[in-house]
C-alpha cells in the first residue's frame, strides 16, 4: 500500500453500504502507511516485510493533506506501527493539524508498556486494532515460534482497560489451521470482553491470497470449506452478544450473512495526493476481478469483485448472486475486468525456465528449492526458495522488476528483495551470490 502519490481513504457512506457501527464515528479516516517492517512473520500476512520503515517527514506530508481535506481520523497500518519509531512524533504533528483521532492496527507487542499506551492515548489514540492467531499454543508456535505472541496481546488488553481507551476490538485472520475453531475464538474473545470491557467486538477476516498467503499455500482454503464455520462463529457471537463481522468476502458469498459481511476493497476510495481527487480502490484494481456469474448480480457496478489470485486457485463458483439480487436480463460481457496481467503467458514454461538457469546456483550448502511465479503481487514477481538444506526454513527471495521500489538488490533488468525485517549476515551472503548468478545469466523477469 506504500506510496507517495496516493492514500487509501474510508469514507463514512459509499458503494450504497455502510460500515458496521463501531467504526463509523472514525470516519472518514485515512491511512498511514509506516513501512512494511514487522517483528513477526505472520504465514498470511499481506504486507511486504523487505520494505523499510518510512521517513516521518513522508508521514507528515500526508497528514498536512488529510487536515486539508477534514479527513479526520489516521489509521496507522505497517509492517508493525506500534514499533514504528516516530509514531509519536507524527501523532504530535497531526494535533497541531487538527488531527485529534487516531487508529492503530496493530499485534500488541509495542503496547506491553503502560506508560507508552497511556502516552498514545493522551495524543489522541482512540481505536485499537489487536490482531491476534489463536488460543491454542500448537497452532501460535507453528506461526511464531517461542515468541509470546498471545501474552503480549492480552497484555495490551489489560493495558488499555486501566487506561480507559475508548475502544478495542479483535482481528482474526481466518486461515485453513483456524476456521474449524470459529467459534471457540468467538467465545475466547467474548470471556475476554467480561475481563477487559474495552474490547468490544470480534472481525473475523478471511485470509487474502496474496503476499505471504502464496509462499505459504497451506493457509488457504477453498472458501466452500470455511462457510459452515463462519455461520456457526455468527451464531456463536449472537449468542454471546459479542458485535461480530466478516471481513474480505462479497456478501453474495453469505448471503443469510450479508449485514455483517464486507469487503473493504468495495468500501475503500484512493485519494490522489496531487489532484485531491477520489476515486475506485487502487487495491481493488490491482487485485481485483469478477466472473461471468457477476454480470447478473444487481451489485456489479458497486461490487469490488474477487481476488484473481483466489479463483487462479479455487475457481470463481462461489461467487454468484443470491435470488434477492439477481438482475432479470445480465449484463454484457464486455464490462467484464480485463484478465491481461502482466505475466508469463505459459507459466509452466517459464517457471520450468527459470528454474533451469538456477539449478547451477550454489553458495556452500545453500540452492534453490523452489521457484514459483506471483502475479497478484503490486509488481508481479518470481518468488524464490533458497535453502541449505530440503528440511531448512527457507530464506524467501522476491526477483521483482527494475522498478521495484523497495529492493535490496539492483540491477537494470530486476532487483532482488527478501521476506523478512531483518536479514541474518550469513543470509547477505547467500543474497549476493544469488544476485551475482541472476546477474551473469542475464536474467530478466
Amino acid at each position: 500500500m506504500i506510496s507517495n502519490t496516493h492514500i487509501e481513504v474510508h469514507p463514512l457512506v459509499d458503494a450504497g453500504r455502510a460500515w458496521p457501527p463501531l467504526f463509523r464515528p472514525y470516519f472518514p479516516a485515512f491511512y498511514l502507511d509506516v513501512g512494511g517492517r514487522c517483528n513477526l512473520a505472520c504465514p498470511y500476512c499481506s504486507i511486504d516485510k523487505s520494505v523499510p520503515f518510512r521517513p516521518p517527514e513522508e508521514l507528515e506530508r500526508i497528514v498536512d493533506i488529510a487536515a486539508s481535506n477534514d479527513l479526520g481520523t489516521g489509521i496507522f497500518i505497517g509492517g508493525e506501527p506500534s514499533i514504528y519509531p516516530h509514531l509519536e512524533r507524527v501523532m504530535e504533528h497531526g494535533l497541531r493539524r487538527g488531527i485529534s483521532r487516531w487508529w492503530i492496527i496493530t499485534n500488541g507487542s509495542g503496547l506491553v508498556s503502560r506508560p507508552r499506551v497511556q502516552t498514545l492515548r493522551d495524543l489522541g489514540m482512540k481505536m485499537w486494532h489487536l490482531s491476534w492467531d489463536h488460543f491454542d499454543r500448537r497452532v501460535l508456535a507453528s506461526y511464531h515460534g517461542n515468541r509470546p505472541v498471545l501474552a503480549n496481546l492480552m497484555r495490551a488488553a489489560e493495558n488499555l482497560q486501566e487506561i480507559q481507551a475508548e475502544v478495542a476490538y479483535v482481528y482474526q485472520v481466518v486461515t485453513r489451521q483456524t476456521f474449524p475453531t470459529l467459534p471457540q475464538m468467538v467465545d475466547f474473545v467474548a470471556d475476554l470482553r467480561e475481563r477487559f470491557p474495552v474490547v468490544k467486538a470480534m472481525v473475523a477476516a478471511v485470509v487474502k491470497a496474496v503476499q505471504e498467503a502464496l509462499v505459504h499455500a497451506e493457509v488457504l482454503y477453498p472458501l466452500g470449506d470455511a462457510l459452515p464455520s463462519l455461520r456457526r462463529g455468527a451464531a456463536a457471537a449472537q449468542a454471546r452478544a459479542l458485535p461480530f463481522w466478516i471481513f474480505n468476502l462479497p456478501p453474495c458469498v453469505l448471503p443469510d450473512l450479508e449485514p455483517i459481511v464486507f469487503s473493504p476493497y468495495e468500501l475503500d476510495r484512493t485519494l490522489d495526493l496531487e489532484t485531491l481527487q477520489l476515486a475506485r480502490s487502487k487495491a481493488a484494481d490491482e487485485h481485483c476481478t469478477k466472473a461471468r456469474a457477476c454480470l447478473g448480480c444487481a451489485r456489479f457496478e458497486t461490487c469490488s469483485g474477487f481476488l484473481r489470485s483466489y479463483e487462479e486457485r479455487f475457481g470463481s463458483d462461489v461467487f454468484r448472486p443470491p435470488p434477492h439480487l439477481r438482475r432479470a436480463e445480465p449484463l454484457p460481457e464486455s464490462l467484464l475486468p480485463s484478465r491481461g496481467r502482466a505475466r508469463p503467458p505459459d507459466t509452466d514454461v517459464h517457471v520450468r525456465r527459470m528454474r533451469g538457469l538456477l539449478d547451477g546456483f550454489s553458495h556452500g550448502a545453500w540452492r534453490v528449492r523452489g521457484v514459483s511465479w506471483d502475479p497478484a503481487a503490486p509488481l508481479p514477481r518470481w518468488v524464490l526458495s533458497v535453502g541449505a538444506s530440503a528440511d531448512d526454513v527457507p530464506l524467501v527471495v522476491h526477483l521483482e522488476p527494475g522498478s521495484a521500489p523497495s529492493s535490496f538488490l539492483r540491477a537494470d533488468a530486476f532487483s532482488v528483495s527478501y521476506r523478512g525485517s531483518v536479514l541474518p549476515s550469513q543470509h547477505e551472503t547467500v543474497l549476493r551470490a544469488l544476485f551475482e548468478c541472476l546477474r551473469a545469466g542475464a536474467c530478466v523477469v
